[in-house]
């Protein structure tokens, strides 16, 4: 009996310490986007190489947001206001752009593989050496609807220095 209570107490000890250590990983991608992130971008309007990917941002007023580099991998941002925006590098690949307002937008060198585009304006906006697989003219895309969204990261990131 002794034996299997010292047994029970260290399981339990090791199974705290593997979350622990788990804990102090970096969010991944799959748990979605970093809460502090969003919290910034919807705050201060500038969030420059975020993780933002998954984020419920639809309807949201972004212009003139600062979002060069952004993660905005599957970020919902259907009928967003994007007009001039900073998205210069950004990746929003399979992110819902539907109805979005993005003239005048900076989308040098953004990803938008697998962007659900329909409905969206990019009069104005700067697409040089943008990656785009449907014809924004015509609004055909050759993407299906994103998947389920995971859960968004609860992780803080640290104080940077």
């Amino acid at each position: 009996m002794k034996q299997n209570a010292s047994f029970n107490t260290l399981a339990r000890a090791a199974g705290g310490i593997f979350f622990l250590l788990l804990s102090l990983l970096p969010p991944t991608a799959a748990q979605g986007y970093d809460v502090y992130d969003y919290d910034r971008l919807l705050s201060t309007g500038a969030c420059p190489k975020c993780d933002l990917s998954w984020a419920p941002l639809a309807g949201k007023d972004l212009a003139k947001a600062a979002l060069d580099g952004a993660n905005l991998h599957c970020a919902d941002l259907n009928h967003a206001v994007l007009r001039l925006a900073d998205l210069d590098g950004a990746d929003l690949s399979c992110a819902d752009l539907s109805f979005a307002s993005l003239e005048a937008a900076d989308l040098y060198n953004a990803d938008l593989t697998d962007a659900r585009l329909e409905g969206a304006n990019f009069d104005g906006a700067y697409l040089a050496g943008a990656k785009l697989d449907a014809d924004l003219k015509s609004g055909k895309e050759a993407s299906s609807p994103p998947p389920p969204a995971p859960e968004p990261a609860v992780a803080r990131k640290p104080p940077s220095h």
